[in-house]
């Protein structure tokens, strides 16, 4: 993993938003969220990884693009747009009509979290009808969609297992070596697990089951 310049949290956390008073911000792996009443904002870490690469404002506005083209193939309500994150006199502003164009932020529909499925299901709100629905319009969303057909990559593939390395020196210099050996064993278990598993991996390229539906 590789940071690059970006927004500090602090400032991501100072944010404007024009016609918007922010309610929460949450920090997850890769993003930062910013929730209004009505709306989540979510810009993108300037990191690196084997699997993502946000380490240029374009990289990061080209994939906020892909999010939203990816996500309102289901949910096309709740994704809405992707707006500049502008810098005005040290401010970052967004729903600005001036500044420089900072980085870029996706802009969602905020969920009412009742709605969440394991908020439902501890409420007992789900029913089987509700299961069996859902299952369907995944399978023909899935089945509506072209087949990859990239011939198997065994090496690359173990790469992306593999990234957790990454992070190794991170685990020894924090955590005064409790895990030592952990990300070896990690990845000797996904090196065996793709080794053994190739054929199947395979079977399925080859049967057209690899698709661009993640999202």
């Amino acid at each position: 993993m590789r940071f690059i310049e970006e927004m500090t949290e602090a400032q991501v956390r100072n944010i404007k938003i024009f016609g918007e008073s922010i309610e929460k911000f949450i920090e997850t792996h890769i993003s930062f969220v910013i929730l209004t009443k009505a709306h989540a904002y979510k810009i993108k870490k300037a990191i690196q990884f084997s699997f993502l690469d946000f380490s240029s404002i374009a990289k990061r506005k080209f994939y906020c693009d892909q999010e939203l083209k990816l996500n309102q193939r289901l949910a096309g309500d709740m994704y809405l747009d992707v707006v500049p994150v502008r810098q005005k006199d040290g401010q970052f502003l967004i729903h600005s009509q001036t500044g420089a164009i900072a980085d870029h932020a996706l802009q969602m529909r905020r969920m009412d979290n009742r709605k969440e499925m394991h908020r439902m299901l501890q409420s007992h709100s789900v029913t089987h009808a509700d299961i069996v629905k859902i299952a369907e319009i995944l399978v023909n969303f899935h089945r509506s969609l072209p087949g990859i057909m990239e011939p198997l990559d065994a090496r690359a593939l173990k790469d992306i297992f593999n990234d957790i390395r990454s992070i190794e020196g991170i685990l020894n210099r924090d955590f005064a070596g409790k895990y030592t050996g952990l990300v070896s064993q990690v990845r000797s278990f996904s090196d065996h697990f793709i080794d053994s598993h190739s054929t199947v991996l395979e079977e399925r390229i080859r049967r057209g089951l690899i698709k661009d539906c993640h999202g």
